[in-house]
């Protein structure tokens, strides 16, 4: 994998009196391994995210480029920490799952579960 892709996200305007999803945050970026994580700012309320959001490459399954974006606040680090804890709990007890691509090396597939459940070091408004 060594594609210049779009990532975007999008988020919601009325046009002529009705609710339409327009991009709010657009880039071409290279994508060099099938999980790759961004983070964004944006200005307006998020409402999906995504790999070719505009659909402009062909693409088998266009569907699954973007997701649903969740919005969740912390007012303080220690919030921040207790929500990280939190989910961390939900992957221990076998509560949530990971969605890796079957073509993802079990070694790296490890590497990537280790680095999801180990403390945050990262900042920003919204990661994908």
């Amino acid at each position: 994998l060594n594609d210049w892709l779009e990532i975007g996200v999008l988020g919601e305007t009325f046009v002529n009196g009705e609710l339409e999803e327009i991009p709010i945050y657009l880039e071409k970026v290279l994508i060099t391994d099938s999980l790759t994580t961004f983070s964004v700012q944006v200005d307006q309320k998020p409402i999906w995210a995504g790999i070719d959001p505009m659909h402009k490459f062909v693409d088998r399954d266009s569907k699954d480029n973007l997701v649903r974006v969740s919005i969740h606040t912390a007012d303080s680090d220690e919030s921040k920490t207790a929500f990280r804890e939190s989910i961390q709990n939900k992957i221990y007890d076998g509560n949530m799952m990971f969605e890796i691509p079957d073509d993802v090396d079990p070694v790296r597939e490890q590497e990537i579960i280790e680095d999801e459940m180990a403390p945050s070091t990262r900042s920003g408004s919204g990661d994908f």
